[in-house]
């Protein structure tokens, strides 16, 4: 099933739900094990749909910006001027080598919760309550500043700087001092992201995706089908994410990711909608206006 599922474009089929090209995404490549082997899988998300979940057995750059180039490819048939205007990504080397040659125009930002979380683990012989303590503290200074209507990027900078003579006061000047360095080194793509509101400002969306489909869907840790296509076997996962109505206590109970997003679906039926849309003859045509 699948198998079958899979052999339509995410592109496609997402389009046929009337959900417009996304012009910002969340990219990521999530590691997995297939069977002996150790893969990645190169992921764009916007909102709450995939639109791209690639599969390659290459931990590289050109093997990332190869798997992404698909949804390019993809796009250029019914939108031949669609570019991406921004991109989000947790900082990975290849990830954002890929995303520069992908996208070389795009705007692209780091995650801020992802990064800001991380920030403590650095902090060599500092007691795990004071961990907690800072990671709380670093978790509020994101919000704060995207609530800013104005001059998000210089209220941003004066928060980094109180926060780094805060630690030189908490836990050490050696600490302050690698906690400066590592803001100088990702400020940047921090600033990118206030810079631009309709930019995500953090990976969550995208790693709750790949949860639900390691536990609902299937275990992507040991895949099976080893004599089958895996892109294709992932793709059909992707599809069957976007369409199972979430469960009765979610927050948008009912629905599918596709209609979260203001999709158009032909039935009330999830799995009707399945077979209709990755039919491959499918399209939608919107009703004539009513004079």
């Amino acid at each position: 099933m699948l198998g079958s599922l899979g052999q339509h474009s995410l592109v496609a089929v997402l389009g046929n739900c009337r959900l417009p090209l996304p012009t910002s995404i969340l990219a990521d490549e999530q590691h997995r094990s297939c069977l002996t082997d150790r893969v990645s899988l190169p992921t764009l998300v916007s909102g709450r749909v995939i639109w791209h979940l690639g599969y390659s057995d290459a931990n590289s750059a050109a093997a990332f910006t190869a798997s992404y180039g698909q949804v390019h490819q993809a796009a250029l048939a019914p939108k031949p001027s669609y570019r991406v205007q921004g991109a989000l990504t947790d900082g990975f080397d290849r990830t954002v080598r890929s995303m520069r040659t992908w996208c070389p125009r795009a705007r692209r930002g780091y995650g801020l919760r992802h990064a800001l979380n991380k920030l403590p683990d650095k902090f060599v012989g500092v007691s795990a309550a004071v961990r907690q303590e800072l990671r709380s503290t670093f978790h509020a200074l994101r919000p704060r500043c995207r609530q800013r209507q104005r001059r998000r990027v210089i209220a941003w900078g004066q928060r980094l700087r109180h926060c780094a003579n805060g630690i030189d006061t908490a836990v050490g000047a050696a600490h302050g001092e690698r906690l400066r360095h590592g803001f100088a080194t990702t400020k940047g793509g921090w600033d990118a992201v206030l810079e631009a509101p309709k930019m995500p400002a953090m990976s969550t969306v995208l790693e709750q995706a790949h949860h639900a489909l390691d536990r609902k869907l299937c275990a992507m840790k040991g895949f099976p089908h080893p004599g089958g296509s895996q892109a294709t076997f992932l793709t059909g996962l992707a599809h069957l994410y976007h369409l199972i109505p979430y469960q009765r206590r979610a927050l948008n109970a009912g629905k599918c990711g596709v209609e979260v997003e203001g999709g158009i679906l032909p039935t009330s039926d999830w799995l009707l909608n399945l077979q209709i849309l990755t039919s491959g003859g499918y399209r939608y045509t919107p009703e004539p206006p009513h004079h």
